[in-house]
């Protein structure tokens, strides 16, 4: 299928039927399927898959988990799965391995407010959003950032007029960040 490799990140994007009518169709800025990413890293010849979930059993667990690749794809009404890869250097690849290992160590909260910058509360898109950010090479800055006007459904629901998120797609359009493999059921 994909050959990974130690000095790459992979971007790891995932549609479900249920989630894609409201956060695609609604939310992401091209991609019409993605409702869900993470960040992966293969090493030791392992493929780990670090992401958010709002799925956790208990307020003390984390909703950043480390994912097999069979897990991260591993529901009934997955309909899309895709892989972006984005090379990096060595200092790079440390950077990310650093800021990972720091964040599995803290108790994150799911985002579900979906409030941008809520210090431990994360979204999966915002999560994999601050771990590209820490590539300096690749001046990402605000400007991944949408700035919305929710409609009555969304404004009752969250409790705002306006909702400033990054996109589950935000990724797509960054130089160096290539898609190279797609499936869809």
């Amino acid at each position: 299928m994909v050959s990974y490799s130690e000095s790459s990140i992979y971007i790891f994007g995932r549609s479900t039927t249920r989630k894609r009518r409201i956060i695609a169709r609604d939310f992401n800025i091209q991609n019409p399927l993605l409702t869900h990413i993470g960040i992966g890293l293969y090493q030791q010849q392992k493929l780990r898959i670090y992401n958010i979930t709002n799925s956790i059993s208990t307020s003390k667990d984390s909703a950043l988990i480390i994912e097999t690749f069979h897990d991260f794809i591993n529901f009934k009404d997955i309909e899309y799965f895709g892989i972006w890869e984005l090379t990096l250097s060595e200092i790079e690849i440390s950077k990310i391995k650093l800021t990972l290992s720091e964040l599995i160590t803290k108790t994150i909260v799911f985002n579900d407010d979906f409030l941008f910058n809520n210090e431990n509360h994360l979204y999966c898109s915002e999560f994999v959003y601050l771990m590209i950010k820490e590539i300096e090479s690749l001046n990402i800055d605000n400007s991944m950032i949408v700035k919305k006007k929710l409609n009555s459904f969304y404004s009752r629901a969250l409790k705002r007029e306006y909702l400033e998120y990054i996109p589950v797609d935000f990724f797509i359009n960054i130089k160096g960040i290539k898609l190279i493999f797609q499936k869809k059921w």
